[in-house]
């Protein structure tokens, strides 16, 4: 039975790509290897030009990992993110049928070279020759066999098993948009989720309110932006009562603004911010120069104690 395969480098888990990625993303070089294969083999067996609609959340979802680690792997050279596509550099080198074709008729020749040098030294007396250039009959069958003339039934058998795993891949992993069949593909909802009741949904406070302030992210072409609104405010007023909170997000704007590079996806912003009020807290205890708010029975006392 014909199986789907890629091609691997003997050293992949060595190669400087690898490490790059671990030490940018904190991650173990074993799970960047095991990432890397799982997207090659997906990719391999969903398109036949090496780009597939998506971005980098699409990959999240199927094969792991986050948006900041599908970065990396695209600053070390092995995916691209453009226009909500998600491409395979050197594709026709490494993963197109034709590259394929190459490494098997390779193979086949070798094969052959093998067994026409045993032949050559058990020759009969009909004067048959197979690795000679000619035969008794003027015909030499291995110099001018092909490989699509020896193994028709085997390259059949290998686009039908490679069309199976392809629709399989699309049944568990993937399911159609409601609204257009061109659209980004999304993991199909389990069965707990299907059927859970819309009321018992705890909407998400980031989504609640009048936008506060807007910080530039990365990671997504068709959403450049991500809206700090007044339920976000108020989740964060709860978790560190005392500090002004807007303050503390117009301070990290300010840096996100002069360090481009250092800009966060949308979906880690949440992650940044918690960190850098608590990197502050930290810091600045003791310090009067950290922005707090004041009680009203600190203002009254301040008052009437004649404190400026």
């Amino acid at each position: 039975m014909a199986v789907e395969w890629i091609q691997l480098d003997v050293w992949f888990s060595k190669k400087p790509e690898i490490h790059q990625v671990a030490e940018e993303t904190g991650r173990d070089p074993d799970y960047v290897t095991v990432r890397i294969q799982d997207f090659w083999s997906w990719v391999s067996t969903t398109t036949s030009n090496g780009i597939i609609k998506g971005s980098p959340a699409t990959l999240s979802r199927v094969i792991g990992g986050d948006d900041e680690f599908w970065l990396a792997v695209e600053r070390a050279g092995w995916v691209k993110f453009q226009s909500g596509t998600i491409e395979v550099p050197l594709w026709e080198k490494r993963f197109s049928k034709s590259a394929k074709a190459r490494v098997l008729d390779n193979q086949a020749r070798n094969g052959r070279s093998r067994s026409g040098q045993k032949s050559d030294k058990n020759r009969t007396a009909s004067g048959f020759e197979p690795d000679g250039d000619r035969t008794v009959s003027g015909f030499n069958p291995d110099k001018n066999r092909t490989l699509s003339d020896s193994e028709p039934d085997k390259n059949r058998l290998d686009k039908k098993r490679l069309e199976e795993i392809r629709k399989e891949k699309e049944e568990i992993h993937l399911a159609p948009s409601p609204n257009s069949s061109d659209s980004e593909p999304v993991p199909a909802p389990l069965p707990s989720q299907a059927s859970k009741p819309k009321s018992e949904t705890k909407p998400d406070p980031a989504q609640i309110g009048e936008v506060v302030l807007t910080f530039p992210v990365v990671g997504d072409a068709e959403c450049p932006e991500f809206h700090i609104r007044q339920g976000l405010v108020d989740e964060f007023q709860v978790d560190f009562p005392g500090v002004d909170v807007v303050e503390q997000f117009r301070a990290a704007f300010r840096w996100v603004k002069a360090s481009p590079e250092r800009r966060k996806t949308a979906r880690g912003m949440r992650k940044f911010l918690h960190g850098w009020i608590e990197r502050n807290l930290n810091r600045s205890k003791g310090s009067p120069a950290f922005p707090v708010r004041e009680s009203a029975v600190e203002v009254q006392r301040r008052l009437l104690g004649g404190v400026s």
